[in-house]
């Protein structure tokens, strides 16, 4: 394992299993592409990090104008985040319109199944990250002004919690408490995992402890 400090530069890209993120890990051994799981609730930025490398390795895939591009990349251990530089973000860098979701790229983890009425929730929470990554919003916000939930809302919302979250995440959601996902989980689960607490529950990511905080 190697140890080394750099910046790393993360770039949100759409594609149609929803928004991903990589990153380019620009250090003093040389520039690696990172597509880790890690870097799924991050933002667009340039972060100055520590980074411990476990295996570097060619990666190759073919764009959209069918170049075949090879890049190093480096698998990551463990990566701490020391701070955050103010940077335009450069769109054209590694042809990034190109670049293919890591989610097409890895072989689907098995995971144990769950009740179908938790297969139909955790079905539709993807379908919206989905087609969010199409360039269509399927839930708009409304101008309108706010309501209370009514009973069957607020067990609508419980069943799409305990279809996506362990039960000991949902009882830290449901108790504004801030909360640290399992990155090792299946790629769109934590994808959607992420999406969904920033987008629909009004959490935000510290990216220095990388856990998700009640605004």
């Amino acid at each position: 394992m190697i140890k080394v400090d750099g910046t790393l530069r993360v770039k949100k890209i759409q594609s149609r299993n929803g928004p991903f993120s990589v990153g380019t890990l620009i250090t003093g051994i040389g520039n690696f592409k990172v597509k880790d799981q890690v870097l799924e609730p991050f933002d667009e930025g340039n972060f100055q990090v520590t980074a411990w490398i476990v295996h570097i390795y060619p990666g190759t895939y073919v764009t959209e104008a069918g170049w075949v591009l090879t890049e190093i990349r480096a698998k990551l251990q463990d990566l701490q985040v020391r701070g955050e530089e103010q940077a335009d973000i450069d769109r054209t860098e590694n042809n990034t319109a190109g670049e293919p979701d890591p989610l097409d790229e890895t072989p689907p983890v098995t995971v144990k199944p769950v009740p179908q009425t938790r297969n139909k929730e955790l079905g539709a929470l993807k379908s919206k990250l989905m087609a969010i990554g199409r360039g269509r919003n399927p839930d708009p916000k409304s101008n309108e002004p706010a309501t209370l939930d009514t009973p069957e809302q607020a067990q609508a919302t419980q069943d799409k919690l305990r279809a996506l979250f362990t039960e000991d995440l949902c009882a830290l959601i449901e108790s504004r408490q801030p909360i640290k996902l399992d990155t090792s989980i299946d790629r769109l689960r934590l994808r959607t995992q992420a999406f969904y607490l920033k987008n629909e529950l009004d959490y935000w990511f510290d990216k220095g402890d990388q856990t998700f905080h009640p605004v």
